[in-house]
């Protein structure tokens, strides 16, 4: 998947008007880039509280450090096919909390379910536009 990635890319990039995408680089206004982290960042933070309330709802609690830093360790897979990679985070919870696998596996299930509802959300929004 990732070969298939990369070789997309780079056959773009190939086939693409180099001279016309470094101009376009050139001219991106540097506070929308801070703008972009600052969302991207904010996103992470957002929904590792959402994490951290979901294991609430199963009786499990860690602190938000921490929680954090799983939510991360998940997100840093999520490229993996399907992203299955995100059910590391079951095995970080069982390591260090002793979560039980049912709960912290039913968690992510959640956590994915609520991610379709949003993308369903904004594609709905986009057609009424």
């Amino acid at each position: 998947m990732i070969l298939g990635s990369l070789f997309f890319y780079v056959v773009l990039i190939l086939f693409s008007d180099a001279s016309k995408i470094s101009d376009h680089f050139i001219h991106i206004r540097i506070e929308l880039i801070f703008l972009i982290f600052l969302f991207g960042i904010s996103s992470h933070i957002i929904k590792s509280f959402r994490q951290k309330d979901f294991l609430q709802m199963v009786d499990e609690k860690i602190p938000f450090k921490q929680n954090l830093i799983i939510y991360l360790a998940g997100m840093s897979l999520i490229a993996t096919p399907g992203g299955i990679g995100t059910f590391i985070k079951s095995k970080y919870l069982k390591h260090k909390f002793g979560i039980p696998n049912n709960k912290s596996i039913s968690v992510i299930f959640l956590e994915r379910y609520h991610d379709l509802l949003a993308a369903t959300t904004i594609i709905l929004f986009s057609f009424l536009v």
